[in-house]
């Protein structure tokens, strides 16, 4: 998985950069992806994640013992990756962790697919 987007806004602070200058440079960005679009599929895989029910980030993030901003920006990069899927901005529901509506999150279709066919 390449993916090419910038880790930080151009208007983030100049600390935001070079923290991510850090992890572009070390893999640890490359790592932390694959660790997160692991994470979906495995939930998905023990039913966690249903077609018609996905996980918010930061139940994700507490399923697996990790930091919630880590799985929160590791996800819109996997959209971009086509590893994951993110719901609609109107359709969005109550987290089982922090109880605000938020939006969900699933491997993506072809992922999910595999996952069904026994293929991954």
């Amino acid at each position: 998985m390449n993916i090419q987007t910038p880790a930080a806004r151009s208007t983030d602070p100049i600390g935001s950069h070079l923290a991510a200058d850090e992890i572009n440079e070390d893999g640890s960005r490359h790592v932390q992806q694959a660790l997160v679009a692991g994470y979906l599929e495995d939930a998905y895989k023990r039913g966690v994640i249903k077609r018609h029910r996905g996980v918010t980030s930061r139940e994700l993030a507490a399923m697996y013992g990790e930091d919630r901003y880590m799985i929160a920006r590791r996800l819109p990069e996997l959209v971009t990756a086509k590893r994951a899927v993110q719901g609609p901005k109107e359709e969005t529901r109550k987290c089982d962790i922090s109880g605000r509506q938020c939006r969900e999150w699933w491997p993506s279709e072809r992922v999910m697919d595999l996952i069904d066919k026994g293929e991954a």
